[in-house]
């Protein structure tokens, strides 16, 4: 039987091709947004204080709630592309 490495003990299976994972893109659009946000701090507050103050109050739960789901979702959705 064929030693496993280090690498292979302590990650997943199929690590190797992790870059076509959802929840891998997902990170990096989010560290690209992260990453605008801090570079461009007063650009996000423009774009904030152009939503009427009706709608921002009920924004901050609902967008919570839709970047959980689609976290989880790309975890849950099969993956056929990555396992090749």
């Amino acid at each position: 039987m064929e030693e496993k490495t280090w690498w292979d003990r302590i990650l997943v299976p199929g690590w190797q091709k992790c870059w076509k994972w959802f929840e891998v893109h997902l990170a990096l659009v989010a560290s690209l947004v992260v990453g605008w946000v801090f570079s461009s701090p007063l650009e996000l507050l423009a774009l904030l204080n152009g939503i009427p103050p009706e709608y921002r109050a009920r924004l901050s739960p609902i967008v919570v709630i839709v970047v959980f789901l689609i976290v989880v979702a790309a975890r849950l959705i099969k993956q056929k592309r990555a396992l090749k």
